[in-house]
């Protein structure tokens, strides 16, 4: 999708920093890191469009239960057609 810079972030609580030029990916994973740590199996499934952007959904499993989640995944992109919603 992109990167989010941290300037805005900063800027957004209203302070400025050295490291303000500094971005993050954010498609590296680090909205599924807590679930890495945890055990938990977790991904993203676009589930629609906002703007003319992909929104995803996040589906998180039980501890080391990756098939319900890839199962979940592939039930909902059968049924939808996401591009659309």
């Amino acid at each position: 999708m992109g990167s989010i810079l941290l300037e805005d972030i900063f800027k957004s609580f209203g302070q400025t920093s050295v490291l303000n030029n500094i971005s993050l990916d954010i498609n590296d994973g680090e909205f599924t890191a807590p679930f890495d740590v945890t055990g938990h199996p977790a991904m993203s499934v676009p589930c629609g469009m906002s703007e003319g952007l992909p929104v995803g959904m996040m589906l998180v499993g039980r501890r080391y239960e990756e098939s319900t989640i890839y199962r979940a995944a592939g039930a909902f992109e059968a049924a939808t057609d996401w591009k659309k919603i």
